[in-house]
């Protein structure tokens, strides 16, 4: 591959295994815990939904690979799409490398061709890889059939749906690593008034601590009633 193009990429230090509901994911979230340790797999797949939680477990994994002492790369395939499959170079030289949002560049047949190259390269030099996407490797739009069988030889891992007292569980996380406390019945409110987009509520969450530190209130239902009346409105 060519030299490595310089990426204005980082990691998000909130998104963590400490800030992840696991919930019905706690099997798939137990595999990616482990792939930091020379037992863990060598390519894992995981796949879900858009507000499965995919972005936040890719960061994690990083994150528990710098703790550890190994490096680990972080790549938002639908961020870098406009650069062309150049970002991909000189990517491999990382213990384990983390591709976002496969399926962003599925059916682009020079991203197949570099993917693919990538991949046997990190294969060759007993390196790691983590992709994400949203439908499982043999759903992929991609033309090159070899890549798509390659993607195939590990662990595949589907993220399920939260339920909504998972999604309860899993606000009141979000607002607890924000220094927040959200009630119970706070939390139910918002799911059934707010938005039916999980992340979009995660975003609101973020407003909130905002919010209620400005105006130095309480998360109470009228409190975050008012509050959801303007986001809307803004949003």
């Amino acid at each position: 591959m060519a030299e490595q193009l310089p990426l204005p990429l980082s990691l998000n230090p909130a998104l963590d295994f400490d800030q992840f509901y696991s919930g019905p994911n706690l099997e798939t979230v137990s595999h990616l815990q482990e792939l930091a340790y020379p037992y863990g797999e060598s390519l894992v797949y995981i796949w879900g939904d858009a507000d499965s939680g995919k972005t936040h477990l890719l960061n994690a994994t990083c994150k528990r690979f710098n703790e550890v002492q190994r490096n680990a790369l972080y790549l938002p395939l639908k961020e870098l799409k406009a650069l062309g499959p150049e970002a991909l170079d000189g990517q491999s030289t990382h213990d384990l490398l983390c591709l976002d949002d496969l399926d962003s560049v599925a059916g682009d047949e020079e991203w197949a061709h570099a993917l693919f190259l990538l991949f046997n390269i990190i294969r060759d030099q007993g390196r790691q890889l983590l992709v994400s996407s949203t439908v499982p490797p043999d759903a992929l739009d991609i033309g090159l059939k070899d890549l798509k069988t390659r993607l195939s030889w590990g662990l595949t891992l589907k993220l399920k749906a939260l339920q909504d007292e998972d999604k309860v569980q899993a606000l009141i996380l979000k607002a607890k690593a924000l220094g927040l406390e959200l009630p119970n019945a706070v939390a139910q409110y918002l799911l059934q008034q707010g938005s039916r987009e999980f992340g979009s509520l995660i975003r609101f969450i973020q407003h909130l601590d905002r919010a209620s530190l400005a105006a130095q209130r309480k998360l109470t239902i009228p409190f975050v009633k008012m509050e959801l009346r303007s986001w809307s409105l803004g949003h």
